[in-house]
């Protein structure tokens, strides 16, 4: 499994995005993919780029499962969020990339970065 940071799917839709490439490579792997509920709600802030649908069409393309926040998961958010500095969506990242074992694909340094203090493997 693949947890997305929302930059990769923003550059996959914007051909002059110099991260265009390597968001295809990743997302045209054989891998399952995820992102939080937060996440899909900042890749939505984003206007779609192309003509080729919704952020929405998007994730069930790519058969992305988004994955709600739960009350129960307020604490160890909380905790990923403190002990690596990282704005809230790039923590979520991090804890549901933790939470299930999975790799974390994204473009943003700081956050490729805590990923791989905590022993995960990132595809940039």
């Amino acid at each position: 499994m693949i947890v997305l940071d929302a930059r990769v799917l923003v550059a996959l839709t914007d051909e002059t995005n110099p991260s265009h490439a390597a968001a295809r490579r990743i997302l045209s792997s054989a891998d399952t993919f995820a992102m939080t509920a937060l996440s899909g709600v900042d890749l939505m802030a984003y206007p779609m780029p192309t003509t080729a649908g919704t952020w929405a069409d998007l994730l069930r393309d790519f058969a992305v499962e988004v994955v709600p926040i739960e009350a129960a998961d307020m604490g160890a958010i909380a905790a990923t969020k403190r002990q690596s500095g990282l704005p809230m969506p790039d923590a979520l990242t991090l804890w549901l990339a933790r939470q299930r074992g999975a790799a974390v694909a994204t473009f943003d340094a700081p956050l490729a970065a805590m990923a791989k203090q905590y022993g995960l493997a990132v595809h940039s």
